[in-house]
């Protein structure tokens, strides 16, 4: 068993297609095999659940390396990796299309809580 994390990106359609163009210029495989992609208007999303995200794999370190060098409001980069502070955001690009969110809460469910509070 290895380390796993969410990772979602956020950027506009040609920023998008810049990567991509670039990715698959260098790689055999294409950033769809490493990620799911959605778009929507301008703005498209690459994201995976529970997979291997790490800088020493030359395709990941391609798309991090390529993601640094773009202005900050040109991208969302969010990692949530298996360890609880394990967490990368970077990057200020409002994907309006898109509801990206980083929220880490703790849920009581309500039987436990009166449970707690009733003596």
């Amino acid at each position: 068993m290895g380390y796993y994390s969410q990772v979602t990106i956020a950027m506009s359609q040609d920023s998008y297609k810049d990567l991509s163009k670039r990715f698959n210029n260098k790689f055999e495989n294409k950033i769809s095999d490493l990620l799911q992609i959605k778009k929507r208007n301008d703005d498209v999303i690459l994201y995976g659940d529970y997979i291997k995200w790490h800088v020493e794999y030359d395709e990941v370190e391609f798309i991090v390396e390529y993601l640094n060098k773009l202005k900050g409001y040109d991208y969302h980069y969010i990692v949530i990796g298996d360890d609880v502070d394990d967490i990368t955001y970077k990057g200020g690009y409002k994907a309006d299309s898109f509801d990206i969110q980083l929220i880490r809460e703790v849920k009581i469910k309500r039987r436990w809580y009166y449970a707690l509070h009733l003596k």
